[in-house]
This record gives structure tokens, C-alpha cells and sequence, in this order.
């Protein structure tokens, strides 16, 4: 028999180890059931045919139906989320899935971690939580293309007012496959609210390719909405197209992002052909720079700058080669060259 390896229960007591492992097993038992695959099925079937108040009275029945165990009912209501997973959103009442995000588990187990800790046998309202926030994603992406219901100004506003939300990822993730006269669309509403200047602005110049504004925001953006800005732009464009970004970011107050941009900046050129010996003298005379001088380091290391300078000593900044920097930078260049710290990056 192949050895696994130790298991999650390993560790603890072998007859609380076992009694753990039984426990989840028969949970994935109870799932597969007869009863509850048919209740499942043969309930969604009905939450379809009725309206909101007669789907909360279904959904409380099944919680406290006497010919089901504990342990069946909640196996129910987990099937059932996972059937809705599989259907596309509005398709069945939203009431349904609030109801089941606060679901009352009826069937609990011992942690696995604390046998003091009791956790429910099928978390239902996490796992409906996880199937709103698929829910509120794909709506997104459907509505920003034009595909779903709402008006764009109502997904704007709705983008506009939580930002950081399924929805608003999910119009994101949308807006590199809409069409040129779309994004443009997008771009001229989204300029009418202020609060989207940071969090879908630039994602649009992105798509859109407006390298200008694009760039004028990256100089002065708050960190935390520039930086994945910065991330997509290094990941999706050609060296050509990002080294200009780089640079405006790598002027922007925030040593943090200056930081990010000079790494984002060296990706990009090991990505050309040829060595970039303009690029090294740049990040060498950061090298004293008491925010950027680590970073530099690393990154003249990724390059094996010092094995080049040695080897053509015509091409070392001035006094790089008597600088006791380099000898700490050769060492990093050693890690660098086992794996240790990142190497060159595909486009």
C-alpha cells in the first residue's frame, strides 16, 4: 500500500483520530443518501414554483422535519446549495439563498484541532455565503458586458458604493473582453463619479489602452488601489507597453510602490532580448538610497550584475567595482541563481 504521509489527525491521540476521521466520513455519507438526494432534488424543483413566503416555509419545514435526522436535514440543505451552484444567478428567488446564508446547523462534530470545539457537521450558511458572493461575481461580469438586466448607470452606482465587493471584482474581471465603443461608454459615466476614480478608473484606462492617464494616475494613486493596477499592467502588457508605467510609478511618493516598480520594471526587461546594462546603472545608483537601496540590490542581483561588470569592467557604474556593495550583492546573486530569490519571469 503507498504510504500518504501523516494525515490532518496525526497528531492527535489514535483513538480521537479515529473518531475524528469517522465523523467527517460519515458526513460525506450522509450526503450521498438516497432520502437526501431526493429531498434535495424534489425541493428545488418546488422552491421554484413558489413564491418568496412559501419558499422561507419550505426551507423551515425541512429544518425541523421529524422524519429526517439532524444530521439529514442539514445534508439537504447542503446538497441543495450545491445544486444551485450549479445553476446560473436568478433562477430561483434570492430569498432562498439569504435563508440558507443564516441557517441554523442542526448536526455539529468535534473540531479537528480541539475535541473541547464543537463545528457544524455541513457549515450550509458558509457555504451559501460563497455561493452569493458566485453569484454577485458572474452578475457583475454579465451586467458591466451588457448581457444582464440593470441599466449601466445602476451598475456603476452599485460598483461605486462597494468597491471591494463580488460585484465590482466581477465587472473588473469583465472589462479587458468589452468592446472598444463599450469601454469608451464605461469610461465617460465612470468620469461623472468621483468615487470611481481610484477603484474602476484605471482598470478601464487599462483595458482601454489610455497609457497617459493611465501613467498620471500610477505617479500620485493610493498604494493599495495602484498596486494590482501595477500587477495587471506587468502580467497582461509587453515589455514596451509596461516599462513606461513602471517609470511613472517608479516616481510616485510611496517608496513602497517605487519599490514594487523597480522589481515590475526588472521583470520587464529580462523579458527583451540583450542585457539591459542602462537598466543597471539606473537601479546602481540606487544603491545608497536609504528606501530603495535594498530592493535595488536584489534586482541588480536578479540581473548577475556584478558577474558582468567583473567580466567587462568598461561597463561598471563608476566605483561600483571597489564598492564593499557588490560583495553583498554578489551573495544575492548566488541565491538568486539556486531559486532562492525569483529568477527571470516568462512573457
Amino acid at each position: 500500500m503507498t504510504d500518504r504521509g501523516p494525515s490532518r489527525w496525526s497528531w492527535l491521540p489514535g483513538g480521537l483520530s479515529v473518531l475524528l476521521f469517522g465523523a467527517a466520513l460519515a458526513g460525506q455519507a450522509v450526503l450521498h443518501e438516497p432520502v437526501v438526494r431526493e429531498r434535495a432534488a424534489s425541493l428545488l424543483e418546488e422552491l421554484q414554483r413558489v413564491d418568496a413566503q412559501q419558499a422561507g416555509q419550505l426551507l423551515d419545514r425541512l429544518g425541523d422535519d421529524p422524519q429526517l435526522t439532524a444530521a439529514q436535514r442539514d445534508a439537504v440543505a447542503m446538497a441543495l446549495v450545491r445544486r444551485l451552484r450549479q445553476m446560473p444567478p436568478g433562477r430561483i428567488d434570492r430569498t432562498v439563498v439569504d435563508h440558507l446564508a443564516e441557517w441554523t446547523p442542526r448536526a455539529w462534530r468535534r473540531h479537528e484541532e480541539s475535541a473541547s470545539l464543537q463545528v457544524p457537521l455541513f457549515n450550509v450558511a458558509a457555504a451559501t455565503r460563497g455561493l452569493i458572493n458566485q453569484w454577485d461575481w458572474q452578475a457583475g461580469a454579465a451586467d458591466i458586458a451588457g448581457t444582464g438586466g440593470p441599466p449601466l448607470d445602476a451598475v456603476l452606482d452599485r460598483v461605486a458604493a462597494r468597491p471591494d465587493a463580488p460585484y465590482a471584482r466581477g465587472v473588473r474581471k469583465a472589462l479587458s473582453g468589452l468592446s472598444g465603443a463599450r469601454l469608451d461608454q464605461v469610461i465617460a459615466l465612470s468620469r461623472q463619479r468621483p468615487a470611481l476614480s481610484d477603484t474602476l478608473l484605471p482598470e478601464l484606462w487599462l483595458a482601454r489602452g489610455a497609457w497617459d492617464e493611465l501613467a498620471t494616475w500610477l505617479r500620485t494613486a493610493p498604494v493599495p488601489r495602484a498596486a494590482p493596477v501595477l500587477g495587471r499592467a506587468a502580467s497582461d502588457l509587453s515589455a514596451e507597453g509596461f516599462l513606461p508605467l513602471g517609470e511613472a510609478a517608479l516616481n510616485h511618493p510611496e517608496p513602497g510602490l517605487r519599490a514594487l516598480a523597480m522589481a515590475y520594471q526588472t521583470d520587464a526587461w529580462m523579458s527583451r532580448p540583450g542585457w539591459p546594462q542602462g537598466w543597471s546603472r539606473r537601479l546602481w545608483a540606487h544603491i545608497d538610497d536609504r528606501d530603495l537601496a535594498a530592493t535595488a540590490a536584489l534586482q541588480l542581483a536578479r540581473l548577475d550584475a556584478p558577474a558582468r561588470w567583473r567580466a567587462k569592467p568598461a561597463l561598471a557604474p563608476p566605483g561600483a567595482l571597489q564598492s564593499p556593495h557588490l560583495a553583498r550583492i554578489e551573495a544575492l546573486a548566488g541565491v538568486s541563481r539556486s531559486g532562492g530569490a525569483g529568477g527571470k519571469r516568462q512573457r
